[in-house]
């Protein structure tokens, strides 16, 4: 599953050796830190992977994803997402976002020819 929030982007997997636990993938390691922060998680370590197409990575009980999920759900109060994501002081996130917006409309475009 992945997810675009505006705490970050994350790929969430079901922990191949623990079926409570999902890995929660990200790009960028401050992604994961917001995330644990909106759970309240401190005794949860960040992975640093090399080599792999995602370098960050945590394993959180099934539950606290869920919650996650409903907190940002629950959060949800802008009406345009791109607009709300755009950070004046992370251009590089903003870029990232709104470059992956554009391969999906060109591609809803070119799907309704």
């Amino acid at each position: 599953m992945w997810i675009f929030t505006l705490d970050g982007f994350f790929s969430a997997v079901q922990d191949k050796d623990d079926p409570g636990r999902i890995m929660v993938r990200s790009r960028i390691k401050e992604d994961l830190e917001n995330m644990l922060a909106r759970l309240a998680i401190q005794d949860v370590e960040i992975l640093a992977w090399t080599g792999t197409d995602y370098a960050y990575r945590v394993f959180i009980p099934r539950p606290a994803w869920r919650d996650y999920l409903e907190a940002m759900s629950d959060g949800l109060n802008y009406t345009n997402f791109k607009a709300a994501a755009v950070d004046h002081q992370d251009q590089a996130r903003s870029q990232a976002y709104y470059s992956v917006w554009r391969l999906l409309y060109e591609w809803q475009e070119q799907s309704a020819q």
